[in-house]
């Protein structure tokens, strides 16, 4: 248990690697609104595949019509296309922070290399780069928000026993320390948890199975909840 300076309470949710399961948001807004929740954050891997890119288009484009008026941001990952992210617009949180509550919230989307070839995938040498350009925080606590997962936790453990998270994200998290990190990419890490470093890590990993509700008032809640 974490315990933070007085801030306005806030709930929201972290999701990720949706699919194509796109009537699932359907489901995920209900979820917010039965839990007064106030900020959606969805980690990337929209669609089903990776080869089209018109359809990664549609379905972020529907994914965004179902969130509505709610406070929503987005990344994309390593499934996939770059040209999506300016279907986002505003709602793109890749290599940028919020303020919400108090709360400083920084993205970074793709994942590294894979032995897919995926759409969008970054060497570890490309995502060192450009993680030193992230923005500073202007507040006491930091929520990092990525696709994929940081190297050597529970949250990277493939079914096959293998860690096939990021190095570099890895580096990064026990330099700049923040709060609390939320991922996704490994589907069969969900609702797992971790410490590093003195970071809380957790693997959302994908929608059809579960996502996490997470609860800042005076103390630090998260819990995966079953869709």
């Amino acid at each position: 248990m974490f315990v933070f300076p007085k801030r306005n309470p806030m709930k929201f949710i972290v999701a990720s690697d949706i699919h194509g399961r796109i009537e699932l948001a359907a489901d995920l807004m209900q979820a917010a609104r039965e839990n007064n929740v106030e900020h959606v954050f969805l980690l990337g891997d929209y669609s089903h595949g990776f080869q089209d890119p018109v359809q990664n288009k549609k379905d972020v484009e529907k994914l965004m019509d179902l969130l509505g008026r709610l406070d929503y941001h987005m990344i994309l990952g390593n499934c996939d296309n770059q040209e999506t992210a300016q279907t986002l617009g505003t709602h793109n949180l890749h290599k940028k922070t919020i303020n919400r509550s108090g709360i400083s919230f920084t993205g970074f989307g793709a994942s590294n290399p894979t032995p897919f070839h995926t759409a969008w995938e970054l060497s570890e040498q490309e995502i060192r780069r450009q993680l030193r350009n992230l923005p500073p925080t202007s507040t006491q606590s930091e929520v990092f928000l990525t696709h994929a997962p940081a190297y050597g936790t529970k949250c990277d453990l493939t079914s096959g026993g293998v860690h096939a998270g990021s190095r570099s994200l890895r580096e990064y998290v026990l330099n700049r320390k923040p709060t609390v990190m939320f991922s996704g990419h490994i589907h069969e890490a969900a609702g797992c948890e971790d410490l590093l470093g003195g970071t809380k890590v957790y693997a959302a990993g994908r929608l059809d199975a579960g996502y996490l509700l997470v609860d800042f008032k005076d103390s630090f809640n998260v819990e995966y909840e079953r869709l």
